[in-house]
């Protein structure tokens, strides 16, 4: 599903726990049509998805959401002021079978998102 909402223009690793993403939001996207009708927001659950879906990528896992400890949505993001966002995903702990991240999506208006979460892999 959120393949189509994003390009990802840029992906780098800051360290061995951190990656860091530089999306492009198509504003187009069907999704911006309802959400909402002249005033397009990217969805707080669409953000969590995009970060759930680059993690799985990152890891090479499917991932089971167990727990959002801390979740602050603080700006909307609007694709059409913002097509571009920055996101970075760090891990905090990692087993055979869980991990623990945080993770922030920002803009140049700033920090749009600030999410910790507890996986399983699937």
């Amino acid at each position: 599903m959120t393949d189509s909402i994003y390009r990802l223009v840029h992906s780098e690793a800051a360290s061995e726990a951190e990656n860091v993403y530089e999306l492009f939001l198509h504003k187009d996207h069907p999704i911006f049509k309802g959400h909402f009708p002249g005033h397009p927001v990217l969805p707080g659950v669409v953000q969590i998805a995009i970060v759930t879906e680059l993690l799985e990528k990152k890891l090479d896992k499917k991932l089971l959401l167990v727990k959002a400890s801390n979740t602050k949505f603080l700006k909307m993001i609007d694709p059409i002021k913002m097509s571009t966002i920055h996101l970075t995903t760090k891990v905090l702990a990692i087993t055979d079978e869980e991990v623990s991240i945080s993770s922030s999506i920002s803009s140049e208006a700033g920090i749009c998102l600030k999410y910790k979460a507890h996986y399983k892999f699937a």
